[in-house]
């Protein structure tokens, strides 16, 4: 009993010690952002808070930076999105408090639908990140960009389903889509206030969304498992009725960015 007892509490130390490194972690990226006006030192900070990857043997290096890199492209859009939006201390203390919930709560996690929802929302803010600041960088930069954000995200909802299911193909597949739609929103980006989210972090958002339905039904299909093709009716009306809106409605406050 005193055994159990002795882990339980190392066990409550240790998860004391990791919600204090991570929140230590994003006070340390807002205030270089707050001091600096510049994110070059938190994205050092936040590289350097990696340290783990590399302290293995070199054969594991690159196994470590995959597993890492949606964690990592997640927190440099953080950082980006908290640097654009100097002068509203508000808007930053929120993407702070985002990250915060992040690197304690959703990170952790690796259940099915949580790993899924990592993947989703890391590529929803990367692609608002890389849009604030799209205007300042060669089109070539921003569509590689946008390629290797998509291929990422569908690198780490691939990687749920079984190994033989795997393609690489299909994450290129993505990636082009996305970088498709970056080469394409690079000439004019539209923007929802106050908060400038570009057009493109929705409409890639609620496309993942749809091809995710399907992949997944393709995947049960191949499983052996009964589908029903009208399990897709819902999600294609929601994806086509959203894409509409973003495209067409007076609904929302848009500029330019």
């Amino acid at each position: 009993m005193e055994l159990i007892n002795s882990v339980a509490r190392r066990s409550k130390i240790g998860e004391i010690g990791h919600i204090v490194l991570n929140l230590t972690l994003v006070v340390t990226v807002l205030v270089l952002v707050l001091v600096f006006n510049s994110p070059y030192l938190a994205y050092l900070a936040l590289i350097l808070s990696k340290w783990r990857i590399f302290a293995v043997r070199p054969r594991f290096w690159w196994t470590n930076l995959k597993s890492n890199l949606l964690d990592i492209m997640f927190g440099i859009s953080i950082v980006t999105l908290i640097w654009q939006n100097s002068g509203w201390f508000s808007i930053q203390l929120i993407f702070s408090v985002v990250f915060a919930l992040w690197v304690i709560f959703l990170k952790p996690l690796n259940k099915h639908l949580a790993l899924i929802a990592q993947a989703g929302i890391m590529q929803f803010v990367a692609l608002w990140a890389l849009f604030t600041v799209a205007y300042s960088l060669p089109q070539i930069v921003v569509v590689v960009i946008a390629a290797v954000i998509g291929f990422v995200a569908s690198h780490h909802v691939i990687n749920l389903f079984a190994e033989e299911f795997e393609d690489t193909l299909l994450n290129l597949i993505w990636a082009f889509v996305v970088a498709t739609l970056g080469w394409i929103t690079w000439y004019w980006t539209i923007a929802y206030t106050p908060l400038r989210v570009p057009q493109i972090s929705l409409l890639v958002t609620l496309l993942s969304f749809w091809a995710l339905a399907i992949y997944q039904s393709l995947y049960r299909e191949s499983a052996g498992q009964r589908v029903d093709n009208r399990a897709l009716t819902a999600p294609t009306i929601f994806v086509l009725v959203g894409i509409v809106l973003l495209l067409v409605s007076n609904f929302f406050d848009q500029t330019s960015l």
